[in-house]
């Protein structure tokens, strides 16, 4: 939908007297934080009038003026102001889902090692999760280990000129919540 359309399609509706639909798009639109505020204020403004109308404090004829206010500023927003048309559908590439799914397993199929050798009193080498796993890149066990020793879920034991890798009780309890594994 292109900008004039979206006025357009915002004009009908404040003709129609739609002006809570005619807001929401007013805002999920306007790309400008501060007219964006403007325009919740004028959505603030338009629920006090419905408040009003609904409890009868306020006459017809004030109500009427004060809906006529809100629409002329809403009409005054679409003549100078741009919107933003709704972005485009991004474009999902092949590589990039392969790129993705590799790493999804690749999580996966750590998680599960590691979970099965939370028991074990030392831990695994890089080497023996990446066979235990039977994952083909050696790149991503690194980038999941990483991160999970980045969130504090890894503890990283040196051991003989070696780094074993095991799952500390935080690691174990989130993966088993996330695995349904108990």
């Amino acid at each position: 939908m292109s900008e004039s359309e979206l006025k357009d399609l915002v004009r009908q509706l404040i003709a129609s007297d739609d002006l809570d639909a005619a807001l929401h798009l007013l805002i999920k639109h306007t790309d400008n934080l501060i007219l964006r505020d403007g325009i919740i204020i004028q959505q603030a403004r338009y629920n006090d009038i419905r408040k009003a109308r609904a409890n009868g404090v306020m006459p017809h004829s004030e109500i009427s003026h004060e809906l006529n206010k809100l629409r002329d500023s809403l009409l005054s927003h679409l003549r100078t102001e741009k919107m933003a048309p709704p972005p485009a559908p991004q474009s999902y590439s092949l590589k990039s889902f392969e790129e993705t799914l590799a790493l999804s397993l690749t999580r996966v199929k750590v998680s599960g090692v590691l979970l099965a050798g939370y028991t074990m009193e030392k831990g695994l080498t890089i080497t023996e999760i990446v066979q235990a796993s039977r994952l083909a890149s050696r790149k991503l066990v690194v980038d999941y280990i990483n991160e999970l020793t980045i969130a504090g879920l890894v503890d990283k034991i040196k051991e003989g000129g070696k780094t074993l890798l095991r799952l500390n009780e935080a690691g174990e309890k989130m993966i088993k919540k996330y695995c349904a594994a108990e």
